[in-house]
């Protein structure tokens, strides 16, 4: 029953008649589960060690041997709260809506292995990733991938690298080794967005999401994103793809 809500979307009424109890009742069991869900899959997806990483590393990567991680933000549409405070603090000019803004991380196998509390859509990436702790789980030698708005080198640890894009800066245009560099990153880092459009391929996650969901918004997001390391993974390693 909690599935079905966070796969298919449906209204509390709906599947309190499709399951023949009263939508309060639905609403205790859905709360109860997904925050279950929520502590058990975190365990069960912790993150991963550098050997882990290169053990399981898709030859798609052999340019980047040392990627930890792979990371982006995605924002989730959120009924506009009644606090003015509020408003400020969820409303995204990027959007152009308020919204909550989750940073996803996932490894180079495309494996979702870190994923933040919600914060307002109002936070930079640079701030949401040092607030969401990422920062205390890399090791010296590991190197972060990322798209080129973030600028967070000065908050990684000592001897952890950051992999972006080139940025062009006062110059006409990029040299063509930046361009090349540029396309190779892009063509390894759009697997966080892949993964990030599995995770929205759960219904409960469109529209808007209404104020009532809120307390759980954070359980309902994480839990969403760990099912899909249930699904065939985005990339395989080498040996897999020989047998």
């Amino acid at each position: 029953m909690v599935l079905v809500k966070l796969k298919v979307g449906l209204f509390v009424e709906d599947l309190s008649d499709r399951f023949a109890i009263s939508p309060s009742k639905f609403s205790r069991i859905f709360t109860t589960w997904v925050n279950f869900l929520y502590h058990e899959l975190r365990l069960l997806f912790p993150f991963p060690t550098q050997s882990q990483i290169r053990e399981n590393l898709p030859p798609e990567f052999r340019q980047y041997p040392t990627t930890g991680v792979i990371i982006d933000c995605t924002e989730l549409f959120v009924e506009v709260p009644s606090s003015l405070l509020a408003q400020s603090q969820t409303w995204s000019n990027y959007k152009h809506h308020n919204t909550f803004k989750a940073l996803v991380g996932i490894s180079p196998n495309g494996a979702v292995t870190f994923i933040s509390e919600l914060y307002g859509g109002r936070i930079s990436d640079k701030e949401i990733t040092r607030k969401s702790g990422l920062c205390n789980l890399l090791d010296p030698g590991d190197n972060v991938m990322a798209d080129r708005g973030f600028e967070i080198k000065s908050i990684l640890p000592t001897n952890v690298d950051l992999n972006i894009p080139p940025f062009k800066g006062t110059r006409a245009q990029l040299s063509a080794k930046e361009v090349q560099d540029t396309m190779d990153i892009a063509s390894v880092r759009i697997h966080v967005e892949r993964a990030i459009g599995r995770i929205k391929c759960f219904h409960i996650l469109d529209g808007v999401l209404p104020l009532t969901l809120a307390k759980v918004s954070n359980q309902i997001f994480t839990v969403c994103s760990y099912l899909i390391n249930f699904l065939p993974p985005l990339l395989a390693p080498e040996q897999w793809k020989k047998m």
